[in-house]
């Protein structure tokens, strides 16, 4: 690990943008014979290093990176927004937006006019981070750098607003 660790950083991965994620270390047993308890044989240890990458361009050059330095395994690539407050704010004031318009029409429909609202109830934030698992081998380290596309991102956003529905 200590050569995947400077491999990524040597990729330009600097401070927290890699930690490690968790260590394990599990003893590995041999069956024992006759009523015999199973005994330790040998130890396997996992460790798991996250990196934390800003570009996706440069995804399939720090994964490949990682692999030709000994990572046997790349588990768990999400795509998520630095900061996706700013686009959550964005999806609010478009469904607050929203659910006027529709609900002007259903007033003027109602032959009504639209009054102010009651009650606004946000829904919790959905954010889409999307996973994508997948193993590579040694071997396949080899071959050109891996792609990767990152496609799109959707933040939404769902609020329900009862509004006064005044008569005409």
């Amino acid at each position: 690990m200590t050569r995947v660790i400077a491999s990524l950083r040597q990729a330009g991965l600097a401070g927290s943008s890699v930690r490690t994620q968790s260590l394990r270390l599990q003893p590995t047993y041999a069956q024992g014979q006759n009523r015999e308890a199973p005994r330790i044989i040998g130890y396997r240890a996992m460790n798991q290093v996250q990196a934390t990458i800003d570009d996706i361009s440069r995804v399939g050059r720090i994964v490949d990176a990682a692999i030709n330095a000994g990572a046997n395994r790349v588990d768990g690539l999400t795509f998520a927004l630095k900061d996706p407050a700013q686009a959550r704010l964005e999806a609010l004031r478009a469904a607050v937006e929203n659910a006027h318009s529709e609900a002007e029409i259903v007033a003027a429909a109602a032959n009504g006019v639209l009054g102010p609202p009651i009650e606004i109830v946000l829904s919790p934030a959905a954010t889409g981070p999307r996973p994508m698992m997948f193993e590579r081998g040694l071997a396949m380290a080899q071959a050109a750098e891996t792609p990767v596309e990152g496609g799109a991102l959707s933040i939404s956003a769902t609020v329900t607003v009862i509004y006064r529905l005044d008569v005409r």
